[in-house]
């Protein structure tokens, strides 16, 4: 049919043109010209989902000639045979991950699927349906026996008959390797209950699975009152293959919709236009076969001839109606003559736009300037960024690459060294359930070079990782040794103490006393013959750290008796027995600064905070930072402020420096709202140097550190740390203006979001959070920097 209706195109310009040539008509320049079409639209989609189809593409007649090809093309296609039944097995998604089976040291939690679709008897094999995964690595801070509690009694029978019965324990101490199960099930018959395993007839086999190449069929039976689960029953269902004969039964051709007639080919003496519809299911052995897929009719019959009507030139094309997803533009011409009769079309109109609305391409800003390297010698690293400004959508171009590297300060380096001590024992766990953390430290001792590259001196693990709601005992330490009596005669005390490890919880067992006192000098003093005063107090220790010593002292009241025997008059006891990390003296800290504004965070909860510095560095420094709940809270919109800039240089390389960071109001506040602080200033560096007092021993200074502003007048600063602190150390920081020439507006440019860091806990409800720098701050009218980090929930389950 599609071969006839292009034949019958043909016919009707062999026609028309003989008929020009011959003299019986003439013809109008202004409508008879050579033929425009539009391009080729993409192939369609095949009739067939496998096996061989069709596929087929149109194009238009934009201005009708003579010389119009074919609109329509077909071709074959051909997706693979067609599956049988049964060769395919569907399973569904994953489950959630399964609780961990060991709370530390290593356990397994697993998942399933279940299969949606499952193949016939020796077909294909299905996927596994059961993942496994190891969890909960971390080390156990202390190992711990796993205790149960003794089963409950067995529940009633849920049945007369075929019914079940449970028990339950629970974990009464957590600890490693808690094996077994928390439930236990078996069938039960209620007490006195005649149960039996008899059936009914089976039913009628159900309907063939399939007419032809191998079907299946089931028959069911059911019990005949009260099933005995003791007893080994007949089976209830069967099923039997059917329909074994191959597939030679008839299937009939089908088509689709037809499509809308297709531009007509001449504008007049007699055109033809086409439709088309596809095949959507092939005839099969000798069904019916397929219609025709293409159908024509004629069109413009108007005779050529008839130049009654004398018509003006086209008119430009209009705007396109739509700039996406597919518009119109038309253009016109007008009769010459009034009363003109047989016209030909007034009017034209063509698709324009096609391309869908989320075709977008890809637009990126300007490079930025090359980082600082991250090195100053033996080979560094520097990086420089552009962002995106205009996301790719649909088909667009895809985005380039928005950050380059590339190799930096590669001269040799001086020597330079960094030793640093012995870490110190982990310390107390944060919590004492529900996941903890546990940190340990390492001193700095030597520094040396111009930029040393010294290794972590801190570290941080879990601990207590077990659930908050368990019965816990207390549990306390072992007695210390005895302290000095009270007196040195006439009967005095002296005490030993304990301490709490692990305090009791959810109706653990109490702790017991933690202080023992028992008599001791219990010998008449010599009051006569030796007059002894009160002890002195106890001096100050002759060390800081590494057992010292300490002394009181007593004096005799009145002149001993000649010849007696009189008891010392000086005691010495040990001190500060902890092990010395570097540090001189006590610590000295700063008084609290004032709490800050009571903000909200994204659960509307109000917390405010306040510190402290760290003045002097010295033993046993206590806590610089406290946080407490608030109301009523501050939120973002009563008060915007800006991101925190990252935190400034340490003032001191060791020895207990601060840094300093800031951010800025975004907007107006709302009336009568105080808003938080805009700087802060926490303690860095709290390592101890190496160093016992005197000469201060400073660093190089460092690079100019990139200009706050690229024009208008901004600042920049060099630094330097102190090595070994001691007197009269000099300044470490200076600042000059820079970059002070007038600018133009600039929008503020970021790199790259940063992957998601880790959870804040193993199991349970945590967060997690990325960031992104500033690779272009924002210069005169130009849009200021979004937010720099966020954070998101994760580990939705419970533990």
């Amino acid at each position: 049919m599609f071969h006839t209706a292009i034949t019958l195109v043909v016919l009707f310009v062999a026609t028309a043109h003989a008929a020009i040539m011959e003299g019986n008509a003439r013809p109008d320049a202004e409508h008879i010209s050579s033929c425009h079409v539009t391009d080729w639209s993409p192939w369609g989609g095949c009739s067939k989902t496998c096996g061989l189809g069709t596929v087929a593409r149109v194009r238009h007649i934009i201005i009708p000639a003579f010389d119009c090809g074919p609109t329509i093309q077909t071709t074959d296609c051909n997706l693979g045979v067609c599956p049988k039944p049964g060769d395919t097995c569907n399973v569904g998604q994953w489950s959630e991950w399964g609780p961990c089976s060991e709370s530390c040291d290593g356990g397994v939690q697993r998942r399933l699927r279940f299969v949606t679709d499952a193949p016939l008897p020796n077909g294909v094999v299905c996927p596994a349906t059961v993942q496994s995964q190891t969890c909960n690595t971390i080390k156990c801070s202390k190992p711990v026996v796993c205790t149960w509690s003794s089963w409950t009694e067995w529940t009633t029978c849920s049945k007369t008959c075929q019914g079940q019965q449970k028990r339950v324990r629970h974990i009464v101490t957590p600890g490693k390797n808690c094996t077994g199960s928390s439930s236990q099930t078996k069938w039960c018959d209620a007490p006195g209950a005649a149960c039996h395993c008899d059936v009914a007839p089976w039913t009628m086999w159900s309907k063939c699975s399939e007419p032809c190449g191998g079907g299946s069929r089931t028959r069911t039976r059911a019990f005949v009152g009260a099933r005995n689960p003791s007893m080994e029953c007949p089976a209830t269902k069967q099923t039997a293959d059917c329909n074994t004969n191959p597939c030679t039964w008839k299937v009939d051709c089908q088509v689709g919709e037809w499509s809308k007639w297709g531009l007509c080919n001449r504008g007049c003496g007699g055109g033809a236009q086409v439709r088309v519809r596809t095949i959507t299911r092939s005839a099969e052995n000798g069904g019916a076969p397929c219609p025709d897929t293409t159908d024509m009719q004629a069109c413009n019959t108007q005779n050529c001839c008839d130049f009654s009507c004398v018509v003006s030139m086209w008119s430009d094309w209009s705007d396109c109606s739509a700039s996406c997803g597919g518009g119109t533009k038309t253009r016109s011409r007008r009769p010459k003559n009034q009363g003109a009769k047989n016209c030909p079309p007034l009017t034209s109109s063509i698709e324009c736009n096609t391309q869908s609305c989320t075709d977008t391409d890809c637009v990126v800003a300007k490079w930025s300037d090359w980082s600082p390297c991250s090195r100053m010698c033996a080979g560094g690293m520097q990086m420089k960024f552009r962002t995106i400004t205009t996301q790719p959508r649909g088909n667009g171009k895809p985005c380039p690459a928005t950050s380059q590297a590339q190799r930096c300060n590669m001269q040799p380096c001086c020597r330079s060294d960094c030793v640093v001590g012995q870490w110190t024992d982990w310390s107390s766990c944060s919590k004492s359930c529900g996941s903890g953390t546990s940190i340990r430290t390492r001193p700095v001792l030597r520094v040396t070079g111009h930029r040393p590259n010294c290794p972590s001196i801190k570290e941080s693990q879990d601990c207590n990782t077990m659930p908050c709601d368990l019965t816990v005992d207390c549990v306390v330490s072992g007695w210390s040794k005895w302290d000095q009596c009270t007196v040195s005669c006439g009967g005095g005390t002296h005490t030993q103490t304990r301490t709490i490890t692990i305090a009791p919880k959810n109706g653990g067992k109490a702790c017991p006393s933690l202080v023992n006192t028992e008599p001791c000098n219990t010998d008449i003093c010599p009051a006569v013959d030796c007059p002894l005063g009160q002890w002195s107090k106890w001096s100050t220790c002759t060390k800081v750290c590494g057992s010292g010593k300490s002394y009181r002292t007593r004096k005799f009241s009145t002149a001993p008796k000649p010849g007696a025997n009189c008891p010392s008059t000086q005691q010495t006891q040990d001190c500060n027995t902890q092990v010395c990390d570097g540090l001189r003296g006590p610590c000295t800290v700063s008084p609290w600064n004032a709490w800050t504004a009571c903000s909200c965070d994204k659960d509307g909860k109000g917390a405010q905070s306040r510190v402290r510095l760290i003045e002097v560095l010295g033993a046993r420094c206590p806590q610089t930072k406290q946080v407490q709940a608030c109301s009523p809270c501050v939120t973002p919109k009563q008060c915007p402020m800006g991101e925190w800039s990252a935190w400034g240089a340490c003032s001191k390389l060791c020895g207990a420096g601060t840094q300093t960071r800031s951010r800025k109001l975004t907007g107006t506040p709302a009336t009568g709202v105080k808003c938080g602080a805009t700087t802060e200033t926490q303690d860095c560096n709290t390592h101890t140097c190496d160093g016992r007092g005197g000469s201060c021993k400073i660093a190089q200074w460092t690079n100019w550190n990139p200009c706050t502003k690229t024009c208008g007048g901004g600042t920049h600063k060099k630094t330097r740390q102190i090595i070994i602190s001691g007197d009269n150390c000099p300044t470490t920081e200076i600042t000059e203006p820079c970059n002070t020439q007038p600018c133009d507006s600039q929008n503020c440019a970021l790199s790259q979001w940063s992957s998601w860091g880790k959870c804040s806990v193993i199991c349970g409800p945590g967060h997690q959070s990325r960031s992104r720098v500033i690779v272009a701050r924002q210069t005169g009218d130009g849009k200021p920097c979004p937010a720099t980090s966020e954070s998101r929930p994760c580990n939705p389950g419970d533990c």
